[in-house]
């Protein structure tokens, strides 16, 4: 993972940001703040995770467009701008561009919460819940680190089955053996894990007394300065999203493709704040290079 400037804030301060991208993201099927959303999740996970990545997160993403427009093409029927016959079922732009915006806005959160797992890392999430909620911050981050865990055991996993058999693929009933022989160890790999954790919290005492923080963080002038500018942006952007933005409509033509525009900057400027204080902390740098 790559370390950037925004990590370094009080992890109440990361939160406040997520928390409202992701919650703009889910409330908004305008189509240019769908967009704006999606190319700034981007950005951001790759100044976290590097090019390689995004390009994997970005092709799979696409495919979730894809099949979502696809599906709402063929399914919807609504709209006045037939495009084709399909079975006698008409297929509209309408109903496409519909399924567009919606695959779009899911792809985005997608973006969204793969930044959070990047960013907001298990020990901020416990040192900023831990004390409110110690059992359910506890599990959540738990599971946020459980499922990165899960998947990169698969690809050891599967990359140990193609060493054995020389990276040749056998026939459909092989390669459902392999599938069925991957879960089961990975099965068992995750309850011996599990029973390792919990050994290792009881043996610690975990909820037998009062709990300490790893990491003990204060409020500075900075995360006070940074959250006072977040939550202005956020509610300034809220304003855009809920109100003119919400204005778009797709049935039964579409309509308001201008409405909430000016609050547009305002809200892009809003998900690039951590791409721009990673853009000053490269130039500043280079400049004492």
């Amino acid at each position: 993972m790559k370390k950037n400037c925004f990590s370094a804030y009080h992890p109440a301060v990361v939160f406040l940001y997520f928390a409202g991208a992701a919650g703009l993201c889910m409330c908004s099927l305008h189509p240019y703040y769908v967009l704006v959303s999606y190319l700034c999740g981007a950005v951001l996970l790759g100044i976290s995770c590097g090019l390689r990545r995004v390009f994997r997160q970005v092709l799979a993403t696409l495919a979730v467009v894809a099949v979502t427009a696809a599906v709402n093409g063929l399914t919807g029927g609504l709209g006045l701008t037939v495009l084709f016959y399909l079975g006698g079922t008409p297929v509209t732009w309408e109903s496409v561009f519909y399924g567009l915006c919606s695959g779009g806005m899911l792809a985005a959160v997608l973006q969204w919460f793969a930044c959070y797992q990047r960013i907001m890392t298990g020990d901020k999430f416990l040192e900023l819940f831990g004390r409110g909620f110690p059992t359910v911050s506890m599990m959540l981050s738990m599971v946020f680190r459980y499922i990165p865990d899960m998947l990169g055991k698969g690809r050891e996993i599967r990359a140990a089955q193609k060493a054995l058999t020389g990276g040749k693929s056998g026939g459909k009933r092989e390669q459902m053996k392999e599938g069925v022989r991957l879960a089961s160890v990975l099965m068992n790999w995750s309850m011996e894990n599990s029973m390792e954790t919990a050994d290792s919290m009881q043996a610690r005492e975990y909820g037998k007394g009062p709990r300490s923080r790893y990491i003990h963080e204060r409020m500075s002038r900075g995360d006070y300065r940074a959250a006072l500018i977040l939550a202005a942006l956020l509610i300034v952007s809220a304003f855009g999203v809920f109100g003119k933005a919400s204005e778009f409509v797709f049935y039964p033509f579409l309509g308001g493709m201008e409405a909430g525009i000016c609050f547009l900057p305002v809200y892009g400027l809003y998900l690039l704040i951590p791409a721009l204080l990673e853009g000053k902390e490269l130039i500043w740098w280079m400049r004492l290079r």
